[in-house]
């Protein structure tokens, strides 16, 4: 049986794993290292520095139709990482891959990093997609109204359906330990 925080490990070096195969898998220009980019790498989610020409690949995706502009942040407002309406003012664009399940969302800030997490439900992907997503977040959230913490993405999930699309990730829910 593993602790709490093997598990943690684990779940950090799967969603490192998931990040970066999703990028290499779009050529993302991300250099032949990704750790000596990360800047934080959490349970659900990895933030990283940018390279110059990282923008430009963004467009790139949004062109050939892989990301699109999230239609549910707009200017003139502040997010968080989910495109949630806080306090702090560093997001200054959001992205969602355009499938409507197991969505990558990409959030360029600022400061020049990019942070990248991935949503069972994209919201701007129709009817389904909304709702799934409100789902979703109500789920996620639900813990915090008897005071715990709040539920976060499976990354071991969300690696087998990337594995499903040809993404190749490696499955670290068989370890023991990182």
């Amino acid at each position: 049986m593993l602790s709490r925080s093997q598990r943690n490990a684990l779940c950090v070096a799967q969603t490192l794993e998931n990040v970066e195969g999703w990028l290499r898998y779009y050529d993302a220009p991300i250099g032949k290292d990704f750790s000596s980019i990360v800047l934080g790498a959490f349970t659900d989610r990895v933030v990283f520095a940018r390279a110059d020409d990282f923008d430009t690949w963004v467009a790139r995706m949004v062109r050939r139709g892989i990301l699109a502009v999230d239609k549910f942040v707009s200017a003139g407002h502040r997010y968080d990482a989910h495109g949630h309406k806080t306090a702090v003012p560093t997001a200054e664009s959001n992205y969602r891959e355009c499938v409507t399940y197991c969505s990558a969302q990409l959030i360029l800030h600022k400061t020049g990093v990019a942070e990248m997490d991935f949503d069972w439900f994209n919201p701007n992907n129709g009817v389904a997609g909304a709702a799934g997503h409100l789902v979703e977040y109500t789920w996620y959230r639900l813990p915090l109204l008897v005071g715990q913490s709040k539920r976060k993405t499976n990354p071991f999930k969300i690696a087998r359906e990337l594995r499903r699309r040809d993404i190749s990730v490696v499955d670290f829910s068989k370890q023991r330990a990182v």
